[in-house]
């Protein structure tokens, strides 16, 4: 007997999963066979949740699925216009932005309210390229490239029933491999696995896409016109900005006590010492005023162009 809830406690209609087949939806009663080991709950938009099963004959067992905003969790963005890019003038610009412009976005899309987590990516392309593994479930993947991000949204598409977006020829290399020969420093690497052409269904696709620049920097100001989300930004050395510490990871306290982390005991100037870092789980920053978190700091994120 499976059921399911947010956070708040309100009963959800989620897709019941045992051991990689849909039995149906819930809430409801399932007949499994006895030696069935895993069940997952899926919500379009709240993500999935998943257990062990622990089966007796004849029996009923009941299992309670919460699902959370969060990893998984999906936030709706709605249509409008916004300023893109900075003015020369901000601290921390980059050389390489162009003018500011308006930009108009036609129509509202969906974006998961997280980065990709390694949990994620294990559960669908069953490895975890990571170099910060020892991060845990909940931290983002890294050493994805392009090409592999698309594979996994189709992958994603197809697991729902839903259009892939893209169509990939011409592949070749590890999927999901990490770092490839040539890319000797361990960390910082998109692999080898690459592909000769992309066809992109466009705008209009009804499955999993990344989302283009615009849209990904139009979510990520949420409506705000400063430097941060949070309002405007102070930098006091190469690893401070203080005002980054409420709503990103970054060099500067990016601190971190697990095993595997780069050691960064020699980065100048950081805000708080430590001597590794690397990134963090998910959602431990405040999200922006459209309930997005992470879209400063933690892992760098493709977008389709």
């Amino acid at each position: 007997k499976v059921s399911a809830t947010d956070e708040k406690g309100n009963a959800l209609v989620a897709s019941v999963v045992v051991d990689g087949r849909e039995v149906g939806k819930t809430p409801g009663v399932f007949k499994v066979g006895v030696c069935a080991s895993k069940v997952e709950v899926r919500h379009a938009k709240l993500g999935s949740w998943s257990g062990e099963l622990a089966l007796r004959e004849k029996e009923v067992v009941r299992v309670a699925a919460k699902l959370r905003s969060g990893a998984g969790g999906f936030v709706r963005i709605e249509a409008g216009s916004f300023m893109m890019g900075s003015p020369a003038s901000e601290a921390g610009r980059d050389d390489d932005e162009g003018p500011q412009h308006q930009v108009t976005i036609t129509r509202p899309f969906l974006l998961q309210a997280t980065e990709v987590t390694q949990g994620q990516w294990q559960a669908l392309m069953g490895n975890n390229p990571s170099y910060f593994s020892r991060c845990g479930a909940d931290c983002p993947v890294e050493r994805v490239s392009w090409w592999e991000a698309l594979v996994y949204l189709n992958r994603l598409s197809a697991r729902e029933g839903l259009e892939a977006c893209y169509v990939l020829s011409g592949c070749s290399g590890a999927l999901g491999g990490g770092c490839a020969a040539s890319e000797n420093n361990g960390v910082w690497c998109v692999g080898d696995y690459t592909c000769s052409s992309v066809q992109f269904s466009g705008l209009s696709c009804r499955g999993y896409r990344l989302p283009t620049e615009s849209e990904w920097e139009y979510a990520a100001r949420a409506g705000t016109t400063t430097a941060l989300y949070a309002g405007g930004i102070t930098v006091r050395g190469v690893n401070n900005a203080p005002e980054l510490d409420a709503i990103a990871w970054y060099g500067g306290n990016s601190g971190v006590d697990y095993a595997g982390g780069v050691d960064c005991s020699g980065w100048k100037e950081k805000a708080h010492s430590s001597s590794h870092c690397g990134p963090h789980s998910v959602a431990t920053k405040a999200a922006n005023g459209w309930g997005l978190h992470d879209m400063l700091g933690n892992v760098w994120e493709w977008t389709s162009d």
